[in-house]
């Protein structure tokens, strides 16, 4: 799943000696250090109060896209591993916090379905596919194929000779 692949920068808030983590060793990290490391080394590191987070997706991060959204005709770009990282913040965000995120999270994603599902009707030129996430191509294809099944059938006529 792609949530696996997600990773996450950390900045380091103590002089770390070494450490180790899938087959990767690093020695040497001065507090301030940034690393991008997988969400799970994030976690662990977080735990142990050696590094925080610094590229979490988070209430306020969500408000300024959803204005960008507003704004224009094409999809914003969204940060790497989006999805997977608001998923992240609503599992670990207290649930009043969560609910928030849910709904700005519910208007983002209305707003760019609804770019996305009539550009799957046409062509859009490659610079307005690139801008949408891993997850959101998956779906824009398949809405694709699906709609020319549609036409295919609907347009098909049976008989002429």
């Amino acid at each position: 799943m792609l949530d696996e692949l997600v990773t996450l920068r950390v900045r380091f808030t103590t002089d770390v000696q070494r450490i180790a983590f899938g087959g990767r060793r690093l020695e040497g990290i001065r507090a301030g250090s940034v690393l991008e490391v997988p969400a799970w080394v994030a976690d662990v590191l977080g735990e142990a109060r050696l590094a925080e987070a610094v590229d979490e997706v988070g209430l306020q991060q969500l408000y300024q896209l959803l204005v960008r959204e507003r704004r224009g005709a094409e999809p914003v770009q969204l940060p790497e591993g989006f999805y997977p990282k608001v998923r992240r913040a609503l599992s670990r965000a207290p649930r009043e916090e969560a609910h928030r995120i849910e709904n700005v999270l519910r208007d983002v994603v209305n707003l760019r379905l609804s770019k996305l599902i009539p550009a799957a009707l046409k062509s859009p030129d490659p610079e307005w596919i690139r801008n949408l996430t891993p997850e959101e191509r998956l779906l824009f294809e398949d809405l694709k194929a699906r709609i020319r099944e549609f036409y295919s059938s609907v347009l098909e006529v049976r008989g002429r000779g």
